[in-house]
């Protein structure tokens, strides 16, 4: 078997536009989940727009998995490439730095408008 490319899962994700739900998961090895989502349109929609965000990492996991059981694309070793996924960890990202709540605006009457002095009828 092949090496999980991320551009066919994101291909097989949009068929989910013409209500083919699922198939992204079918490629990435999890047929379980994958029937679910066929049966229910992505868990109504809402699990086929989560997996949108996931889909690399699902990508990625499965080929880990395929690596770590000792397959690999049989072109890429006889070739004598490497696989198409990083070997290496993935690098750590920057601490979430949370603002801090704007303070309380204390609102006060607005100033009084001026007083118009009034019209003095001219002759």
């Amino acid at each position: 078997m092949r090496v999980r490319r991320t551009s066919v899962a994101f291909l097989l994700w949009l068929a989910s536009l013409i209500g083919l739900c699922g198939l992204h998961r079918f490629y990435v090895g999890r047929p379980l989940t994958g029937f679910l989502w066929l049966i229910t349109f992505g868990l109504l929609g809402l699990g086929q727009f989560v997996d949108l965000f996931r889909l690399i990492a699902m990508t990625r996991k499965a080929n880990e998995a395929r690596a770590a059981a000792g397959r690999s694309d049989e072109r890429d070793r006889v070739v004598g490439r490497q696989s198409s996924f990083d070997d290496e960890p993935p690098v750590p990202l920057p601490p979430l730095v949370v603002p801090e709540p704007p303070r309380r605006l204390i609102l006060r009457d607005p100033p009084a408008a001026p007083r118009m002095k009034p019209l003095s009828p001219t002759s």
